[in-house]
């Protein structure tokens, strides 16, 4: 799912709030360090529920399997 296609919608959490793109800081962490790293997301304007958009899942995937490998 593309995060643009869920601006201004409803939020599927909590139904009270609609979802606003916006970038955001990411915690990361690696061997041990923690750093940010801005991300794009559709956030919620009430609960802050967010929606990655696909590129952010798969590299969040990616990263955690090579965390387990580590």
């Amino acid at each position: 799912m593309k995060i643009a296609e869920v601006a201004g919608k409803p939020c599927d959490m909590c139904g009270q709030g609609v979802y606003v793109i916006k970038q955001v800081p990411e915690p990361v962490t690696v061997n041990g360090k923690m750093t940010f790293v801005s991300v794009t997301v559709a956030e919620c304007s009430h609960c802050g529920e967010r929606i990655y958009d696909e590129a952010v899942r798969t590299i969040q995937a990616a990263y955690n399997q090579l965390a387990k490998t580590a």
